[in-house]
């Protein structure tokens, strides 16, 4: 199903899922206010990344969702279910177990980046993070006319100190090309 609602993504957005997650567009009527109520009372989640933590739901729609999601085109941001728990306010199928998104995607380039990830602390060290991550290269990486997008790469972006996102990388076949010095500033 492809999903047009209010995204400004430079190519189609659809829901992707297999037998254990679905990851949906994340839309702030039905996402933000379970995902605020996760995820508010572990600051460290954001620890390893310039925006956040937040101190209201408002606060992280407006400083997160409207200022560096909403206006970009090479950004979007899905919210991730397990289908393998109860079903929640946030999706009938499961359980809310995080975020994640594409960033920095090019369609001149066909390139894209996988990044925000946030894995609330129940979901960690599940199956959550490899499925999610899995879905999103297969759906940049397949063809067209496969259902995919077609893109030729897909990276990952970490700082050396995130040992949680290096070892995921890693699981998921990124390999290190090169240090980027300097490249972001992250609250300390």
């Amino acid at each position: 199903m492809t999903v047009s609602r209010d995204l400004n993504f430079c190519f189609p957005v659809r829901e992707l899922s297999n037998e254990r997650i679905k990851m949906t567009p994340f839309r702030t009527s039905i996402h933000s206010s379970p995902f605020f109520a996760a995820s508010s009372a572990h600051p460290e989640l954001w620890a390893n990344m310039p925006p956040g933590p937040f101190e209201t739901e408002q606060e992280f729609n407006t400083d997160f969702l409207q200022t560096i999601f909403h206006p970009d085109p090479g950004m979007v941001l899905f919210a991730i279910i397990d289908k393998t728990k109860s079903s929640s306010a946030a999706d009938e199928e499961g359980a809310l177990a995080g975020i994640m998104s594409y960033m920095n995607t090019s369609s001149a380039n066909l390139s894209t980046e996988i990044g925000y990830i946030v894995i609330l602390p129940p979901f960690q060290r599940t199956h959550v993070t490899s499925n999610a991550v899995g879905l999103l290269l297969q759906y940049a990486l397949e063809s067209p006319s496969q259902g995919g997008l077609g893109l030729r790469r897909v990276q990952w972006q970490c700082g050396s100190l995130n040992a949680p996102s290096l070892r995921a990388a890693g699981r998921m076949g990124f390999t290190k090309e090169g240090v980027m010095k300097w490249h972001r500033v992250y609250h300390g």
